[in-house]
């Protein structure tokens, strides 16, 4: 199993709880995260229901394993605002994580900011016609 996008699934999933619902666009990324990993859908479930209990995922996780802080918090971003807003629990968890990940303090609003964009042009592929 791959340990670094084990951690990335660790992360998205912390954001996506920290609100009180996973939405069906963050479930996508979650799920194809997990389908990466070969995570079968039992030990998924049983993985957003201890995020949805409050276990503090954010936590334990990112013991210095990830070789691309800035690419793994931009998809933390991007899966936050892919249902359209981000909420300040959410901002929240995204600055406590990015501090975990050793994301440089000063790169912390451009990843936001790349990872907003991202979010908002797959949101507006997922309205066209023929769009994914």
């Amino acid at each position: 199993m791959d340990a670094e996008t084990m951690e990335i699934l660790r992360g998205v999933l912390a954001v996506a709880v920290v609100d009180g619902e996973i939405r069906r666009s963050e479930a996508g990324v979650v799920q194809q995260l997990a389908g990466r990993l070969g995570i079968d859908r039992a030990w998924l479930d049983e993985m957003i229901r201890q995020a949805e209990r409050g276990a503090t995922v954010e936590s334990t996780m990112f013991r210095r394993i990830l070789s691309d802080p800035v690419r793994a918090m931009r998809l933390m971003v991007g899966t936050a605002a892919i249902d359209g807003e981000i909420t300040d629990q959410e901002r929240s968890v995204l600055v406590d994580i990015s501090l975990k990940i050793g994301l440089p303090p000063g790169q912390f609003g451009e990843v936001f900011a790349e990872g907003l964009a991202t979010a908002e042009r797959l949101r507006r592929e997922r309205k066209r016609p023929g769009g994914p």
